[in-house]
């Protein structure tokens, strides 16, 4: 429709998917309700006018990263402070945060490693409030390094609670430091 009418000539179009399915873990089918790879990695497409063959960009971003890379294509200057990063440009981010849409589970992801904390009656895992993953070896997280890497999920832990604590939270005070 957009070529019939002649859109595609000037309009730059946007696909992307707000969240996956969780069809994982013990096949626990959710709808936002968990912060593994498969419900946080979504589809995002961006078609150019004119364009014939699109690029994979491996970089990792955030929902919010989308309105600074949209307004640098646009080449719109704006006054606002936005939290996201171009990454058209080549911007990164050194962490990113998640949370589900009830605030029963918050996760952060520095580097190679995942950490999730779910509040106790979220639990998936046999009453296990924290989970860590090296995601560049085990994409699937599989293998819950936690007990095994305490120190990595010592400092994700507190990164990660002095993120909700900064946006006041629901419930952030359920999250313990352990010593």
């Amino acid at each position: 429709t957009m070529r019939d009418l002649g859109l595609d000539k000037n309009s730059i179009v946007v696909f992307y998917g707000d969240h996956g399915e969780g069809f994982d873990h013990n096949y626990f089918f959710a709808h936002g309700q968990v912060l593994y790879n498969s419900s946080i990695k979504i589809p995002f497409i961006i078609k150019m006018p004119q364009q014939k063959n699109g690029k994979e960009n491996p970089t990792f971003i955030n929902n919010t990263d989308i309105l600074p890379a949209l307004l640098s294509l646009l080449e719109i200057k704006h006054p606002l402070e936005i939290d996201g990063k171009n990454f058209l440009s080549g911007e990164k981010r050194d962490r990113s945060y998640f949370q589900t849409y009830d605030l029963k589970k918050f996760a952060i992801i520095d580097g190679r490693y995942k950490f999730i904390y779910s509040l106790p009656d979220s639990c998936l895992k046999n009453g296990q409030t924290e989970e860590l993953y090296d995601t560049k070896i085990d994409p699937q997280e599989n293998s819950d390094l936690k007990n095994k890497q305490n120190d990595i999920a010592k400092n994700l832990r507190e990164q990660l609670n002095h993120y909700i604590n900064q946006f006041n939270m629901y419930r952030s005070s359920n999250i313990k430091v352990e010593k």
